[in-house]
């Protein structure tokens, strides 16, 4: 899945797209072309999905995929967040170093909002995105 419209933050800086959910839902990675950025701690984009195209009897989880890298020599860390109501579950914090693009993923596997096993209807009313921390 990818984002299809803006969620409830949009506090990361965009560049190669009119708004920042824009600059990552493409269907492969573009690299440079289009993408999001920030180096203050605490900015978070999140982003709503289409709803699933089919009803699951069962969601083990929410695998949230960002394709990220760092500027020049330093670091950065970031951590992937899942949103649903008001609830939100905060992923493990990863450093990055280095400017080569690398896939960091992160499974929910529960609905923050309700601490249980997600449902298609929790997953089709979630927001997806990251924070730099």
């Amino acid at each position: 899945m990818r984002p299809n419209a803006a969620g409830d933050s949009a506090a990361l800086q965009r560049f190669g797209a009119a708004t920042n959910w824009q600059a990552v839902a493409e269907t492969a990675a573009d690299g440079d072309t289009s993408y999001v950025y920030s180096g203050t701690s605490g900015n978070v984009d999140l982003y709503n999905f289409a709803d699933l195209a089919t009803t699951p009897s069962a969601i083990t989880a929410v695998i949230v995929n960002n394709h990220v890298r760092a500027e020049g020599a330093g670091t950065i860390n970031v951590r992937a967040k899942a949103k649903r109501s008001t609830s939100t579950a905060n992923g493990d914090t990863i450093e990055i170093a280095g400017t080569a693009y690398r896939n960091i993923q992160q499974a929910f596997t529960t609905d923050p909002s309700t601490s249980a096993a997600w449902t298609a209807a929790g997953v089709n009313a979630a927001q997806i995105g990251l924070e730099v921390v």
